[in-house]
């Protein structure tokens, strides 16, 4: 495995050339350093991040799909990905055990409805994340969290989505469906 100095000389190299073949050649080295168990750095993290900038959207989305499971993954760049257009942040605002729920507040608030319903499918929600869905997602948005098993709600938070359902017939069902789970 290649060290963190290593990876960092080829970074820099890397984006001085600016060429495509280039920085994705240095891009997977630094995955594959993640992906093999390796440290994340603050510095590998950052030197990351202006790689990706530079980066094309396939090669975005390679790295979001390669990043998303590990929990060696640079949060910074996790988080950046996050906020990407969604074919790119889907598999980390899925997956990523990284994300806090700090980064997920801010693409509920900054990003739209393919990003809240690819946040709908975390295995689990934290409360704020869950509040601030049923605020700010639509129909769709809060049907799949009523029935996100794993999503914790606050009282005032169900209470909207049970006030809303009376007038949503979907949205009563993905309820009914919740309290089924949590029966």
């Amino acid at each position: 495995m290649a060290s963190i100095e290593h990876i960092l000389a080829e970074m820099d190299a890397a984006a001085g050339r600016q060429s495509t073949g280039e920085l994705s050649r240095v891009l997977a080295l630094a995955t594959g350093h993640l992906a093999s168990g390796g440290e994340p750095h603050s510095r590998l993290d950052r030197a990351m991040q202006r790689l990706v900038r530079a980066a094309g959207p396939e090669e975005r989305a390679e790295i979001a799909g390669q990043l998303a499971p590990l929990e060696t993954s640079p949060p910074g760049l996790v988080g950046m990905l996050a906020l990407d257009e969604i074919a790119i942040a889907r598999p980390v605002l899925m997956r990523s055990p990284v994300l806090t729920d700090q980064h997920l507040l801010m693409v509920v608030l900054l990003r739209d409805r393919e990003h809240h319903l690819a946040i709908c499918e975390r295995a689990l929600l934290a409360e704020p994340v869950g509040d601030l869905l049923v605020t700010r997602g639509d129909r769709g948005v809060r049907a799949a969290l009523a029935r996100h098993a794993g999503a914790r709600l606050s009282a005032c938070a169900l209470a909207t989505l049970i006030q809303l359902a009376r007038r949503d017939e979907a949205l009563a069902q993905a309820l009914a469906s919740r309290r089924r789970a949590h029966a």
